[in-house]
């Protein structure tokens, strides 16, 4: 962001002239004995002040059309003041005040930063990502400015991988744990696979049992009845495998998205680290996360 140095230097003369204008009046509200000289033209003198108009020499009073108003001067035209050639030792002293007291903030960067509770005194040498473009672009890798541009270089290639993980992180935020562990319902699904092994050689055994040569009409319906309850206990078996296997692959499922989450986490804490340690060789006061948050916002980030 570019600071306009002329609107700041324009501010603190204002300021400056302010504080003068004041100590002058206190003075010379404080003079006892004040003398107007040479009526046309206004008159000077110690503690006097220059009219326009014309007036009449007096000890203590000058009535003049556009005089001013010192000590017991009166005008009808307006005041003057600050035009004596004495200056007293408090406007002297308040206008110096004036001039070297520090502004709250000196520009649009400093503002937004105040704006982001951080005082641009806490950003000290910081301050310089204030500069212009043209200051970045031809800023020496070891300047003040150049040091700033590294760490902004550091943000921009890592901001990909941000935004990665904020996208991961949402996803695995929105999915529900699984209610059990894997080994828990790989033990249920392991007895689920005997139990559907175990029926299936009883049916194999009938199958063998039906082609023997002699059975009686009731032995072979009594066979078949025993098939057909198997068949209903194996699909039964086989529906709660298959409900086992997917919860089986949903906790899989859930358990790599957080594997996956924290090794992406891991080398996001990677990238922080080396743009906290660019944006720290750039400063010269510590850097903690709410003057960096700070510097990403003032860069636009």
């Amino acid at each position: 962001m570019t600071v306009n140095r002329n609107k700041i230097l324009r501010a603190v003369c204002l300021s400056i002239a302010a504080v003068s204008a004041t100590a002058v009046i206190t003075t010379f509200g404080t003079t006892n004995a004040a003398y107007a000289k040479n009526g046309n033209g206004g008159g000077n003198g110690n503690g006097g002040g220059n009219g326009k108009g014309g007036g009449q020499k007096s000890d203590n009073k000058s009535n003049g059309n556009g005089g001013s108003n010192a000590s017991g001067s009166n005008g009808n035209g307006g005041n003057n003041n600050g035009g004596s050639k004495g200056k007293s030792a408090s406007s002297n002293g308040a206008a110096k005040k004036a001039a070297n007291a520090p502004t709250a903030s000196s520009g649009k960067g400093n503002k937004m930063a105040l704006a982001l509770g951080v005082h641009p005194s806490e950003l000290g040498a910081l301050n310089a990502l204030n500069a212009s473009s043209n200051a970045y672009a031809n800023a020496s890798p070891n300047s003040r400015v150049g040091r700033i541009a590294a760490y902004r270089q550091a943000v921009l290639d890592g901001l990909p991988l941000e935004e990665q993980y904020a996208t991961e992180k949402a996803a695995f935020d929105g999915m529900t744990p699984p209610a059990r562990s894997i080994d828990d319902i790989g033990a249920d699904l392991t007895a689920k696979t005997g139990e559907r092994e175990g029926i299936a050689s009883q049916i194999s055994a009938l199958e063998s049992y039906l082609e023997t040569d002699g059975l009686t009409d009731d032995e072979i319906a009594a066979a078949k009845g025993q098939i057909e309850q198997l068949n209903i206990q194996q699909g039964q078996l086989d529906g709660g495998s298959e409900a086992l296997e997917a919860e089986q692959g949903y906790a899989e499922m859930y358990m790599q998205a957080e594997m996956d989450l924290a090794a992406l986490e891991g080398t996001l804490g990677a990238q922080m680290t080396t743009q906290r340690s660019l944006l720290a060789a750039a400063s010269n006061k510590p850097v903690d996360d709410r003057i960096e948050a700070a510097v990403r916002s003032l860069l636009g980030f």
